[in-house]
C-alpha cells in the first residue's frame, strides 16, 4: 500500500480511510502540523516528534 494524500479543490488535505484505520485514528483526533523541507508532519496533540503517527510526503 502506498501512502498518498490528495489535496481537494477546497484546499483540504485528504488522507484515506485505509490509512487512518491503520493508525487507529478516530473522528475528532487532533494533530499539530509541522512543516519541513518538502514534507508535512502530523503530530498528535500532546505528543512529541518521537511518537509521530504519520508523515505525508508530497
Amino acid at each position: 500500500m502506498s501512502y498518498v494524500a490528495k489535496v481537494q479543490g477546497n484546499g483540504n488535505l485528504l488522507v484515506g480511510m485505509a490509512y487512518t484505520g491503520l493508525l487507529d485514528l478516530k473522528p475528532g483526533d487532533e494533530f499539530e502540523i509541522k512543516l519541513g523541507k518538502k514534507q508535512i508532519r502530523l503530530i498528535p496533540s500532546g505528543g512529541s516528534d518521537n511518537r509521530d503517527r504519520g508523515i505525508i510526503h508530497p
